[in-house]
């Protein structure tokens, strides 16, 4: 794996000159590609590719925001992004990199104009991954207080794009309670609905990290 990080790199750094970004952004084949790299399941082997990945997409859709409105329809691939929450823990710039893209692709998430069996897909993801959530969270917690009481412009944006991620999740979460009840009494979505406890407890520390 080591030349596919080699080549991911390469993108990285080629990512922030404005001419070699939009070149990427605009190859479908190739975001594609590293799309499917953070959905592998089993992400130990490489991971260190996925966090160099996660620093080019959020690099990307700086330059070119409407990246994340195809992202937004994708949960596998917001499952896969959340995954990787374990591994950029200890890395400021890809921690800051996933939240960054978390944010742009949440925002674009209209729970309210979902059918039901979509908007289960991405509760069932984000309670599956709420542990995730919650131990970077409370690991951060000093940390990205600290942040937000900085003068720095950056220190800011990369607040915002937490707290944003964390308000868009409060939304859909809170969707799914409101209509979530009858939606298990007709049985409507053929399977098992996520654990309304478990749906609570995310929403109530997604929202205490958001006040």
């Amino acid at each position: 794996y080591s030349v596919l990080d080699t080549l991911l790199r390469v993108l990285e750094a080629l990512s922030v000159l404005d001419n070699h970004s939009e070149v990427i952004s605009s190859s479908e084949e190739l975001l594609q590609l590293i799309y499917n790299l953070i959905k592998l399941p089993d992400k130990f082997e490489v991971s260190s590719s996925c966090i160099t990945a996660v620093v080019l997409i959020a690099n990307v859709m700086t330059d070119k925001p409407d990246l994340a409105s195809g992202a937004s329809q994708d949960s596998s691939l917001l499952q896969g992004l959340l995954s990787l929450i374990p591994f950029v823990s200890n890395d400021l710039e890809a921690r800051n990199a996933l939240w960054s893209i978390l944010g742009r692709v949440l925002v674009r998430v209209q729970e309210d104009e979902m059918s039901p069996s979509s908007l289960h897909q991405y509760v069932m993801v984000l309670v599956n991954k709420s542990d995730f959530i919650e131990e970077d969270l409370i690991d951060h917690r000093d940390e990205d207080s600290n942040k937000y009481h900085q003068n720095s412009n950056t220190s800011y944006v990369k607040e915002t794009a937490r707290t944003t991620s964390l308000s868009r999740i409060c939304s859909i979460l809170q969707r799914w309670i409101t209509i979530g009840e009858n939606i298990v009494k007709k049985d409507a979505i053929g399977e098992v609905c996520a654990d309304h406890e478990n749906v609570e407890k995310l929403l109530q520390c997604c929202r205490n990290y958001t006040m």
